[in-house]
């Protein structure tokens, strides 16, 4: 499923959770990220953010080693106009 069918998808009022199951991988994927690129709720400090994404580099596969990440994701709900 590409973006625009991700998006689509949503029910007119989907709530934080089904909008994180539903389109955050698809998103992540349109920005160029690979399945070994992203970490859901990734530890922040004290703090928890939805999904942290990074390319990989050599051996360093950000799923594994979770350092540097280039990106920090917070999902909401969505409500269409």
């Amino acid at each position: 499923m590409n973006l625009e069918e991700a998006l689509q998808a949503l029910p007119p009022d989907a709530i934080e959770v089904v909008v994180e199951g539903n389109f955050s991988k698809a998103f992540l994927k349109a920005l160029g990220f690979g399945d070994l690129e992203m970490v859901p709720g990734f530890r922040v400090g004290r703090l928890v953010v939805d999904h942290a994404a990074r390319k990989n580099a050599d051996d360093d596969i950000f799923l594994h080693s979770q350092a540097n990440p280039y990106l920090y994701m917070e999902v909401k709900g969505h409500q269409r106009t």
